[in-house]
């Protein structure tokens, strides 16, 4: 019985504390103290308080919330949400760092799908630079090729001079990756040029197997002749094949690395032949002057 009188006791003291006042002649309010007021587009708004007020004639009122070191919202008898004195917003936090601070948690966005082949936005936004606007956002992307609302990615879109946006990098359903194009047919496809300081292309059977006993390296003449025929090296793909299907890197090297130890091993030989021919022209010389 004591406790409900003091909670009774306790409410009657806030009240006569808070007032209800005319915000700004534009509805009523209720303020902690309505005489600590701040003016806002020279109408009075508590600094503390809670009401309605309007902006302008025949406009009706906004609702509004003040608190002048900050605003917290509570669930639970726990601090949720806060919006800080200086603007930042926190939730999941109460030392927001930035405008938005989210912590320990994550956002989901849901956007109503009217067809098939669209794009919807979930973050979008504009920025005027010297008279001509660009735009740049993220979109969920549904292609339509998984059946309605089955294949679905994101896209990341930019523009410049008040073009419409273009799609600069689009994730797809299935992982695939592209920049400048929108169908990657591999995790990563790129439609333009790559520049870096440093590629490490994965491989294996590196062909250490051509200086194996027994490695049939082939002849010079069987090379050759291969060559009038096909227009290319052994093993090698043909221009036809390369255009159609590009090439693999690490196969390509390996291919490559194949034909250059071939051709060392080819050229061990032929040097072994010249070798043996000089000498034996040297021979030839002394039998020729010991006839003389």
């Amino acid at each position: 019985m004591k406790r409900l009188v003091l909670i009774a006791l306790l409410s009657v003291s806030a009240l006569a504390k808070a007032q209800t006042f005319d915000a700004g002649g534009n509805g009523p309010a209720v303020a902690w103290d309505v005489a600590d007021r701040f003016n806002y587009l020279g109408k009075p708004v508590a600094h503390y308080g809670l009401g309605w007020y309007s902006e302008a004639m025949n406009i009706p009122p906004y609702m509004y919330m003040s608190g002048f070191a900050g605003i917290k919202l509570f669930t639970w008898g726990e601090a949720r949400m806060i919006i800080d004195g200086s603007g930042k917003v926190g939730i999941g936090t109460l030392n927001p760092e930035s405008k938005l601070h989210l912590q320990d948690g994550s956002v989901f966005i849901k956007t109503l799908r009217t067809g098939s082949n669209s794009e919807y936005p979930l973050i979008s936004g504009t920025q005027a630079v010297n008279g001509t606007s660009g735009h740049a956002g993220i979109y969920l992307y549904e292609d339509g090729s998984g059946g309605f609302g089955q294949a679905s990615g994101l896209a990341f879109k930019v523009s410049v001079n008040d073009a419409s946006p273009a799609t600069a990098m689009l994730i797809k359903a299935n992982g695939n990756i592209g920049i400048g194009t929108d169908t990657p047919r591999e995790k990563f496809s790129v439609n333009g040029n790559i520049r870096a300081r440093e590629i490490k292309v994965e491989a294996t059977n590196w062909p250490d197997y051509v200086f194996e006993e027994g490695y049939d390296i082939g002849t010079l003449e069987g090379l050759e002749g291969y060559i009038k025929a096909n227009k290319h090296l052994p093993d090698m793909p043909n221009a036809k094949a390369v255009e159609a299907n590009g090439i693999a890197v690490s196969e390509m090297l390996k291919l490559q690395q194949q034909k250059i130890e071939e051709l060392t091993l080819q050229l061990i030989e032929v040097n072994k032949k010249v070798v043996i021919l000089q000498q034996q022209n040297q021979v030839n010389k002394k039998k020729i002057k010991i006839k003389k």
